[in-house]
């Protein structure tokens, strides 16, 4: 082993890198296999800055899930690659840096979460310099300790950041990085009653493509979907068409339980929708979504003096209590309060007079929404232009384009179709020329 240690330490030069990768791929089952404390031993020799390539390697075989006894050693180690890592070398080397932030992560949320955030965001930063749009499966386990953490305004200001590319699955992102990260960062957004940010998150989970089988991660996500639609609308808004078959929609409905498919039909101001929720207590703290289901019991009285807000200028508290059905002014007082500080509605109160008196909207309210609109609109088109550059990507791309014409070549020689006119075909490597002159054509 002093042997690797050396010839990783002689081959740490950026001329010398490509040898080192192709000398440390014939030691990842040797690695697996040394005993844990002779490991730390052997990586103690090595720095992050100088021997980032080999401290990578070495570190990959560390991380054995539940088999890696010494938490607390790996975690150090992995900080100080996700801190200290030149960030060209965590780029090229990321599948691997992704399987020890990964095990990283797991070890901060059984030690200490807030611990495992800040190395996290560098990593994350380090490689997505180039490519800020990236989705990487770092981000759910940010996401995840930063709710661990309770830190949810740092969790938000990460998942503010579109997302528009996928890391590939041969880098290591899968299927359940993706929803995950889309479930954690609706979960953040419900804690911090951004009520529509938290139904496009939960939305894009539910409308992942998939085979017809329905995810755990789906189904919790469709529970929390049913009670902030019905928060945000007052009704469960139905999934986009073009994005979703129906059977799929009624597996969602079927697997999450009478409790939440209950309330499909209801309507916020029905007693039915009330009698429902209350009946379904438990089933609702269970799955940790109580609390949401008491904002939908409240969401009828808050929508109530909302509505208020734009008749009347200011009214009592005994006025709100018996336009709204509150119990007593009390309750009303209380009431304001609570949304005054939520920032639902602008208003001040006179507990003296035992009144309330409503704000209007700010001046340049209008200007602001405008700015915002124009944000919107450049965003779309950024969007539409990466749209248009992946699409003639693809459309070009070789491979994609045998698979097209092998697909068309079986399709031709299937009985149910075979002698419908398909006579004078070119070859498939004509074909495939043409195919490609066509795209550079068209770019």
């Amino acid at each position: 082993m002093d042997t690797i240690i050396h010839k990783i330490i002689g081959l740490s030069k950026p001329e010398d890198t490509k040898d080192l990768c192709q000398f440390l791929s014939g030691q990842i089952a040797r690695f697996k296999q040394i005993k844990e404390e002779d490991m730390f031993t052997y990586l103690a020799q090595l720095t992050p800055e100088d021997h980032c390539v080999g401290y990578i390697y070495m570190l990959e075989g560390l991380a054995r899930g539940a088999e890696l006894n010494n938490l607390r050693a790996f975690g150090g180690l992995a900080n100080n690659l996700l801190l200290r890592g030149p960030p060209s070398l965590i780029i090229q080397e990321k599948k691997r840096v992704y399987k020890i932030a990964t095990q990283f992560a797991e070890v901060c949320r059984m030690e200490t979460p807030m611990a495992g955030i800040f190395p996290l965001e560098i990593a994350i930063a380090k490689i997505t310099r180039s490519s800020p749009n990236l989705l990487t499966p770092l981000h759910k386990d940010h996401i995840l300790l930063c709710i661990l953490a309770k830190c949810y305004d740092t969790a938000y200001k990460s998942t503010m950041v579109p997302k528009y590319e996928l890391e590939p699955r041969t880098k290591g992102m899968s299927i359940q990085d993706y929803l995950l990260y889309y479930y954690y960062s609706g979960v953040v957004c419900c804690v911090l009653k951004k009520f529509k940010d938290a139904l496009f998150y939960l939305q894009t989970v539910l409308t992942a493509p998939s085979d017809g089988a329905v995810s755990q991660i789906q189904v919790e996500a469709f529970k929390k979907y049913t009670l902030v639609s019905l928060l945000e609308f007052s009704e469960v808004k139905q999934m986009p068409k073009q994005s979703m078959a129906s059977n799929t929609l009624s597996k969602f409905r079927n697997t999450v339980g009478p409790a939440y498919s209950s309330l499909k039909k209801g309507n916020i101001k029905s007693e039915g929708l009330k009698k429902a929720i209350i009946a379904g207590k438990r089933y609702f703290e269970e799955d940790d979504n109580w609390g949401l289901a008491k904002q939908v019991l409240a969401a009828e009285t808050t929508k109530a003096i909302k509505n208020l807000t734009k008749t009347y200028s200011s009214l009592s508290f005994a006025d709100i209590a018996e336009l709204t059905g509150l119990k007593d002014e009390k309750e009303a007082e209380d009431k304001l309060a609570y949304m005054i500080e939520d920032g639902e509605i602008k208003a001040t109160i006179s507990a003296k007079d035992k009144i309330v008196i409503f704000v209007q909207d700010e001046p340049g309210k209008e200007q602001k929404l405008a700015v915002q609109l124009k944000d919107k609109i450049q965003e779309a088109f950024y969007l539409s232009a990466k749209i248009k550059e992946l699409n003639i990507k693809i459309q070009s791309n070789i491979a994609f384009i045998k698979r097209k014409r092998t697909q068309k070549a079986r399709n031709e020689l299937n009985p149910t179709t075979f002698g419908r006119g398909h006579s004078g075909s070119h070859p498939v490597d004509e074909q495939l020329r043409q195919a490609i002159e066509r795209s550079r054509y068209e770019q």
